[in-house]
């Protein structure tokens, strides 16, 4: 079984987290438009996305950094 990555992991609580406020708040709210409400979805969503991205980033140079030190371990 192959191990998901903790970008991952905190990427979905965050995503079900936000579709659950959307699907419960924004039906409710009266104040603004319709426009509005997806923008503000969509916005949420797009913010999700590039965390998960910075994360993985930042997971890889972890993992290289790591290796590099290893090799250099092994060399020495």
């Amino acid at each position: 079984m192959r191990k998901t990555r903790k970008s991952t992991r905190i990427s979905i609580g965050l995503l079900a987290y936000v579709s659950a406020m959307a699907i419960y708040f924004l039906p409710r709210n009266t104040q603004v438009s319709p426009t509005e409400k997806w923008i503000t979805l969509a916005a949420s969503f797009a913010i999700v996305a590039l965390l998960w991205w910075v994360l993985r980033k930042k997971e890889d140079l972890r993992r290289q950094r790591e290796e590099r030190e290893n090799s250099e371990d092994q060399a020495a």
